[in-house]
């Protein structure tokens, strides 16, 4: 599971992901780890000036 992380152009310029063994793949884990990522990128991105 993954997101982009773009600069102030809107252009990804990186990716920032997390790997999980199938046992942890459940839905409420997956879902927090998605809501987690997109805010990290989303932080990412503003540092970048997007």
């Amino acid at each position: 599971m993954g997101a982009s992380i773009r600069d102030h152009s809107g252009r990804a310029i990186a990716g920032i992901a997390v790997s999980l063994i199938p046992g942890e793949a459940n839905a409420p884990t997956l879902g927090k780890l998605g809501a987690d990522i997109r805010a990290a990128a989303q932080t990412l991105a503003r540092r970048l000036g997007n």
